[in-house]
């Protein structure tokens, strides 16, 4: 059974009831400028030069990782159901994973700034902890980069 999470479509698109990690899946240009959105292609794009170099078994591990490490920070993969017409439900690991595969070969590469991309052996298979922790190292950058403003009273 699928679980709901009470958002409407209108609090999703201003934030609230989000976090900075939650990512909105389907189509419209809407979606994309939620901070989730943001994070994860910001994400994506620091992944791809690392995704291009690796072999195929290494790729889903690329996509794994930057899957966990968004989950460790408390995002979620969220899907609008139209059925419900106000609900998003949690897409899963594996429906993560399979968007974040197809996001890192449509994605422009931009490496990450100060944080060094693992060496690629291409001869060995690499650990999924060594992706996790690299994409995790990428998130906790973009939160050091943050600049709250205070509400004016």
């Amino acid at each position: 059974m699928t679980s709901y999470i009470p958002i409407s479509l209108n609090d999703a698109l201003n934030g609230r009831g989000m976090s900075i990690f939650d990512v909105l899946n389907g189509q419209g240009n809407h979606l994309k400028q939620t901070a989730g959105n943001v994070n994860y292609r910001r994400l994506v794009s620091a992944n791809k030069d690392l995704y291009m170099k690796c072999q195929e078994r290494d790729k889903i591990k690329i996509s794994m990782g930057i899957v966990a490490a968004v989950r460790k920070n408390d995002g979620r993969f969220l899907a609008y159901d139209g059925s419900k017409k106000i609900f998003y439900a949690d897409i899963g690991d594996n429906g993560a994973r399979v968007k974040t595969s197809q996001a890192l070969r449509d994605a422009k590469s931009v490496p990450p700034i100060g944080i060094p991309t693992p060496h690629v052996d291409r001869s060995k298979e690499l650990p999924q902890e060594l992706y996790s922790n690299h994409s995790c190292r990428i998130l906790a950058s973009f939160l050091s980069n943050i600049i709250l403003i205070p509400s004016q009273q």
